[in-house]
């Protein structure tokens, strides 16, 4: 029996692990199935008795953290993928929200302001490198900059 991976979106530029996976289980289940008739001439080398139901147990336990591991990684996407909609969301909501409170709220300049920075969520821009390749060392922008530039 030869293992078969799913790959995920991100594991499918990563054939050749997947690939080199597949051929070591493959290996692992046809060395098992050809060493089975040979088994006395390995316990006359001095293997355990057992030794073929070890080697089968091996390559079945290989072959479920594979899997596992596989498995695993579609979760990690999955629940990245659900943050990431979740955080689009609330942005969204906020995009709607803030002007109704700026509009409910310009009257009253303490609360504003106290909206203003509650609502504050900082967006970091892509760090910038300098000619020699290093970070720059600027802070991000964030909107609280913004609005302290306002005021």
């Amino acid at each position: 029996m030869t293992a078969k991976i799913r790959m995920g979106p991100r594991q499918r530029g990563h054939s050749k692990t997947s690939k080199a996976q597949t051929r070591f289980i493959s290996s692992g289940h046809i060395f098992a199935s050809r060493a089975e008739p040979l088994k006395q001439l390995f316990i006359d080398a001095h293997l355990p008795p057992d030794f073929h139901e070890q080697l089968n147990a091996a390559v079945g336990d290989i072959e479920k953290a594979i899997m596992n591991q596989v498995f695993k990684e579609g979760i990690r996407i999955a629940a990245t993928s659900a943050v990431n909609e979740a955080c689009t969301a609330a942005l969204s909501a906020l995009d709607r929200l803030n002007p109704l409170m700026e509009n409910l709220l310009r009257s009253d300049a303490p609360t504003l302001r106290l909206w203003q920075s509650a609502r504050h969520i900082e967006r970091y821009t892509a760090s910038r490198r300098t000619e020699s390749g290093a970070a720059a060392s600027e802070p991000p922008i964030t909107t609280n900059d913004a609005v302290a530039a306002q005021a």
